[in-house]
């Protein structure tokens, strides 16, 4: 059993080039869109991981995930795409360890918080729900819009 999402890739102006819309649904309180930006690690090997999870290819996204965490196990945004497929595979123990593995690597890493948020929300809302999505919109306002 998994729960579903939507992804969209936007390719923008920016640096690194590469935004990610997706919005949650099947879970309990999953509605929250949000987007990534991709990390700097070889992008043939990130795009290969992003375009599997987003084909909706959970497990095999996971073992790309997890091969690219092993490869890179500085790279916050690989940690957090981690924490999003563990969460659709409903692996919550994984899912929670990856998001704040990446919050450990970069405190200012937005969406290693906005990651936490919704994990929090679905497992038990409340105060924590609230600080770490307080904290996601404070480091990077643009969330609120996404």
């Amino acid at each position: 059993k998994t729960a579903e999402f939507s992804v969209t890739l936007v390719r923008t102006g920016t640096p690194s080039g590469l935004v990610a819309l997706a919005t949650y649904v099947g879970r309990p309180q999953t509605a929250t869109p949000y987007y990534g930006v991709t990390p700097n690690v070889p992008s043939g090997a990130f795009d290969v991981a992003l375009s599997t999870y987003q084909s909706g290819d959970a497990l095999k996204a996971l073992s790309l995930f997890q091969q690219l965490a092993s490869q890179q196990p500085n790279a916050p945004q690989v940690f957090y795409f981690l924490g999003e497929v563990n969460l659709k595979l409903l692996r919550m123990k994984d899912s929670l360890a990856a998001y704040q593995r990446a919050v450990a690597l970069d405190p200012d890493y937005a969406l290693g918080h906005l990651g936490l948020a919704v994990w929090h929300r679905n497992d038990n809302p409340g105060s924590e729900y609230l600080d770490e999505l307080n904290t996601a919109l404070t480091l990077d306002p643009k969330l609120l819009a996404a």
